[in-house]
């Protein structure tokens, strides 16, 4: 399925959407908001992307079977994403959120396999990240569980990013045991178990252009 606008368009709204394959073209409007109540995409490489001026971008209830990239508005945006991720499958979610003032917000529901979110514009202390149904975590930003070390850390950034990671490479952030940077990027490795080995019904953030994840607890909470 394919949806586009131009530059003249104000909104869409619809109320359930399903689709093998889904592309959704925002446009250039400046005024243009977009709210889906139900999105149930079976493949992958989906995308959805608003005009960087829209008026917001909402999405109450996606369900998705594969990778994709959303890209949001300087205005609020609002995800609450449940991924049909199986066993033995990576999955990753890429979101930008644009650089704005407004309060961002994504609710995401694990899946059964190893799920990868990518976020952009990430403001901590405005923006939010809710992870719900985790069958592994160790740590969220108010408890401070369980240390993950240096060669954990590692490990499984090597693991997101295809790559050979050693220890020294990776630096963990003041106060939390569970946030790394690497290449000038930040790692939230706090809904995994602990160990080295990313595993199904392990998540892992990785968060781009961002350095202060973790400054507010309300950053990441874990449900």
């Amino acid at each position: 399925m394919t949806i586009a606008f131009g530059d003249l368009s104000d909104a869409f709204y619809a109320s359930s959407i399903t689709a093998e394959t889904f592309s959704f073209n925002g446009g250039d409007g400046t005024n243009f908001s977009a709210s889906i109540t139900s999105l149930g995409i079976g493949g992958s490489d989906f995308s959805m992307v608003m005009p960087e001026l829209g008026n917001g971008l909402t999405i109450e209830d996606l369900t998705f079977s594969g990778s994709g990239t959303i890209v949001g508005t300087n205005a609020t945006d609002t995800i609450n994403a449940s991924a049909a991720s199986i066993s033995g499958y990576t999955f990753t979610l890429d979101i930008d959120f644009r650089e704005d003032s407004y309060a961002d917000s994504l609710i995401y529901t694990a899946g059964a396999g190893k799920d990868i979110i990518v976020l952009r514009n990430f403001d901590s202390g405005e923006d939010v990240i809710n992870l719900e149904a985790l069958t592994n975590w160790s740590e969220d930003l108010l408890t401070g569980m369980n240390d993950i070390s240096n060669g954990t850390a590692a490990a499984l950034i090597g693991d997101v990013l295809g790559l050979n990671v050693s220890g020294s490479e990776v630096v963990p952030l003041e106060g939390h045991s569970a946030i790394y940077t690497f290449n000038g990027e930040t790692y939230y490795l706090g809904a995994t178990d602990g160990d080295s080995t990313f595993e199904d019904g392990e998540v892992i953030i990785r968060f781009i252009g961002v350095n202060d994840v973790g400054s507010d607890i309300t950053d990441i909470v874990l449900g």
